[in-house]
């Protein structure tokens, strides 16, 4: 079977990540340990609040999230007592390779999280081991005047469901949000797809002011809900071909083409 492929996609981030039952030993101290396994690969760390809800029933204080970076910046795993993320990002220097590859290097660096938990302590009962309880994936476009999108006016050129036909005496919205949520078959999860109009922040050299809101960020996140009914693989490589599909019927075949869309 082909694969949709693109040789300029205006894809910046990619995430995948795995929300899972709280640990109860789990530390601060915890995260300098995590970090001497993994320092080749991700030699910079940042702290941060968490993004994965916190348990409300707990007596101690909440942790923060602790940012791994790779030397490069475009590769970071972000972990919580209650969460773990792999997250790419595109750089000047690191462009999008594939799918496959990321989904590889995340799994691989969630294994060897879980195997270097259990190590920690191999008598831990059941409760005290990482249990999956939610999966997330999570692609951010940015679509500006180089990969399609102009100005307010023309969004139906870039999004399918987008109508031009609107009363003459209306321009479309010069300032524009939207959210879809669509859920995804065999029980996968919920997909939300998010719109959203941003202003460029110019640099100081940018002569040009006619017109500052140049960005939209298009936003793609998928959700297991809470419900658990596959394998991490399964569950990730599915939920990435419905976020595909749901990409190409979202856009116009016109600006598809702008980003290079070809079939291996």
């Amino acid at each position: 079977m082909s694969k949709v492929k693109f040789t300029k996609p205006p894809l910046q981030q990619v995430a995948f990540a795995v929300e899972f039952q709280e640990l109860v030993d789990f530390s601060s101290v915890h995260f300098g340990l995590y970090w001497e396994t993994i320092k080749d690969r991700f030699p910079e760390t940042f702290d941060e609040y968490p993004i994965f809800d916190e348990n409300e029933e707990s007596s101690l204080p909440p942790l923060r999230r602790v940012i791994f970076m790779s030397e490069n910046t475009s590769k970071a795993i972000h972990l919580q007592n209650n969460g773990f993320a792999y997250n790419w990002k595109k750089t000047n220097q690191i462009q999008y390779s594939n799918f496959e590859t990321l989904f590889e290097e995340f799994e691989q660096e969630w294994q060897l999280f879980r195997e270097w938990w259990t190590n920690l302590n191999p008598n831990k009962l059941d409760y005290q081991l990482v249990q999956d309880l939610n999966y997330r994936i999570h692609y951010v476009n940015l679509i500006d005047q180089n990969s399609g999108w102009l100005d307010s006016n023309n969004y139906s050129d870039v999004f399918s469901f987008l109508s031009k036909k609107l009363n003459k005496n209306f321009k479309f919205p010069e300032v524009f949000q939207s959210k879809l949520s669509f859920k995804m078959p065999n029980d996968l999860g919920v997909l939300e797809v998010l719109i959203q109009q941003l202003t460029k922040i110019k640099s100081e050299d940018d002569e040009n002011d006619e017109n500052e809101v140049d960005i939209v960020l298009f936003i793609l996140q998928a959700s297991s809900e809470g419900i658990i009914e596959f394998d991490l693989e399964t569950w990730f490589k599915s939920a990435h071909e419905y976020i595909l599909e749901c990409f190409l019927n979202l856009t116009q075949d016109t600006v598809q083409e702008k980003w290079g869309m070809y079939y291996e």
